[in-house]
């Protein structure tokens, strides 16, 4: 069954911080870093680290606004 197949983060380098909320279908590289409270949207591509607080979105993700 898939929800049973092992899934290391610390493998791939991404870092998911506190508070993230995140969107279905969303594509994250390697090596990035989510920062506290940040909001990814539904199938955005994200190939940089994201702010805190920040809200992203697109392909490729890019900032559209801040959580206040």
């Amino acid at each position: 069954m898939i929800q049973q197949q092992p899934w290391d983060l610390s493998k791939s380098g991404m870092k998911i911080s506190r508070d993230v909320w995140i969107g279905t279908h969303f594509v994250v590289l390697p090596v990035v870093t989510m920062g506290d409270g940040a909001i990814l949207a539904a199938a955005a591509v994200v190939s940089l680290d994201v702010q805190v607080y920040a809200i992203i979105s697109g392909i490729p993700a890019r900032i559209n606004g801040y959580r206040e």
